[in-house]
């Protein structure tokens, strides 16, 4: 493992490139604003920053940072390829922490197209029109209301835990 990171200047954006033969993986885990530098206090405050992923030819936007209600984010995003990560904030730099994770070379039989592709586990619909059995089944039931005996025994229930658990109490 080995620690990355890097500092994208307002305006501007940082693009990474790893290496082609998927040796390792980059773990992007945090994005934090940097120190304010607009001397102008009330854009301080106000200024937020929309941080944006570009993969693959796609723009996303991973994250919104406010310098006074969230000036950082943990992240979870590993990526095996070239990559650009820019933002919004016009007050300062973006900084962006992760680790590389190195690959296995060869172990286990599957090809690097089958690890790289999403899995997408099937969700069977549950539609109440296709499935009569799903409709108006709900049962509300009340609960019992209890007699004031039964308050009683509770305290005693209780005082009985209290005495227990001070009794298993041991001084180191």
């Amino acid at each position: 493992m080995e620690f990355w990171g890097a500092e994208v200047k307002s305006g501007q954006s940082f693009e990474v490139e790893l290496e082609d033969d998927g040796s390792r993986i980059l773990h992007i885990s945090q994005a934090a604003l940097g120190e304010v530098t607009s001397d102008n206090k009330k854009e301080k405050g106000n200024g937020t920053a929309c941080i944006y992923l570009k993969f693959n030819n796609e723009k996303f936007v991973i994250g919104t940072l406010s310098h006074d209600k969230f000036p950082q984010m943990p992240l979870d995003l590993a990526l095996h390829s070239e990559f650009e990560l820019s933002h919004t904030w016009k007050n300062g730099s973006v900084y962006f922490t992760g680790y590389y994770v190195d690959t296995p070379q060869g172990s286990g039989s599957e090809s690097e197209e089958e690890l790289l592709e999403p899995i997408v586990n099937p969700v069977k619909s549950h539609s109440t029109a296709s499935d009569p059995t799903t409709s108006k089944q709900v049962k509300i039931v009340e609960p019992k209301k209890a007699e004031d005996s039964s308050d009683d025994e509770d305290e005693d229930d209780t005082s009985t835990e209290d005495e227990m658990s001070s009794e298993d109490q041991v001084d180191v």
